[in-house]
């Protein structure tokens, strides 16, 4: 309610401690590169994983798939997905470049954090509104109202005073 993004364990991932070695653990298909290889993780690890839920989200498959969950974390670490746009239509471009940039290989290529990821997201549905807007219709500005328009009652005795100023005949000409 306070707009806070909050992120689940995406496949319990987390390096386990055993006594002679360590392993990795997790499910492949949501695993950061950097997770895969048991390097350092922050907050953009997380976005890597959210940006493979937002892809299968959009798209209905997994960025990436195989037999195994070893293939799987090969092509996390080598290969870069097709854009979803390509795999369901209707994705504008401006929300592939979102998902692609959250499933970067390299971490400091992602959003910085969920906070600019988020600022991208409202940027985004913001223009898409302005660009489906519906022109307001555009009228014509009121015209000046001429004698006939003012009322027909009027219009002879306005016409009748012009006139009669014009030719000069007041009260004050005809009685002298």
């Amino acid at each position: 309610s306070d707009g806070t993004i909050k992120l689940m364990d995406f496949g319990l991932a987390r390096i386990l401690s055993h006594t002679a070695s360590s392993s990795v653990v997790g499910t492949a298909a949501y695993m950061s590169p950097e997770q895969i290889q048991g390097r350092f993780q922050d907050g953009r690890s997380d976005l890597y994983s959210v940006g493979v839920v937002l892809y299968e989200y959009l798209t209905g498959h997994l960025p990436f798939y195989g037999d195994n969950p070893a293939t799987i974390m090969m092509m996390h670490l080598s290969e870069t997905p097709e854009p979803p746009s390509t795999k369901a239509e209707g994705i504008p471009e401006a929300m592939d470049a979102i998902v692609m940039r959250l499933l970067e290989k390299d971490a400091p290529k992602r959003f910085p954090n969920a906070k600019a990821l988020r600022a991208s997201i409202e940027d985004m549905a913001f223009r898409m509104e302005l660009a489906n807007r519906q022109p307001e219709p555009v009228t014509a500005p009121p015209q000046p109202q001429t004698p006939s328009k003012m009322g027909h009652n009027r219009a002879p005795q306005i016409a009748h005073v012009l006139f009669m100023d014009t030719v000069g005949f007041s009260k004050e000409t005809t009685t002298s």
